[in-house]
């Protein structure tokens, strides 16, 4: 690893300036951050490697670290996502509302056609 601050530390400060977090959170946050340095390490090491590397009957193949990078990451967004909380019920009619507007003037496009 270079000389840069891991993923966990820069997640850590980020969410506790932007949030009063309580020590389930700290925990959680700490958890996403974790998935998130060995999404790090895993990159490091495709960059030693190479994108492509030999595969078991001797063709090339995709490095297998580049798929379970892809997958610390979305394990560390499960992990914040489920900290968050839903948006007020007002948004969620709002969005709602807006999809509908746009469904009606979608077929209102298509029916002049």
């Amino acid at each position: 690893m270079s000389n840069r601050q891991l993923a966990s530390a820069d997640l850590l400060t980020a969410w506790s300036e932007a949030f009063d977090l309580t020590p389930e959170a700290l925990h959680a946050v700490g958890l996403a951050g974790e998935h998130l340095d060995t999404a790090e390490a895993l990159d490091a090491q495709v960059e030693r490697d190479g994108l492509m590397v030999p595969g078991d009957r001797g063709g090339m193949k995709l490095h297998p670290a580049v798929a379970e990078a892809r997958h610390q990451r979305a394990a560390a967004v499960a992990v914040l996502r489920a900290m968050v909380p839903p948006p007020p019920e007002d948004a969620e009619a709002e969005r709602l509302s807006k999809s509908a507007q746009a469904q009606r003037a979608a077929r209102a496009r298509w029916s002049r056609g």
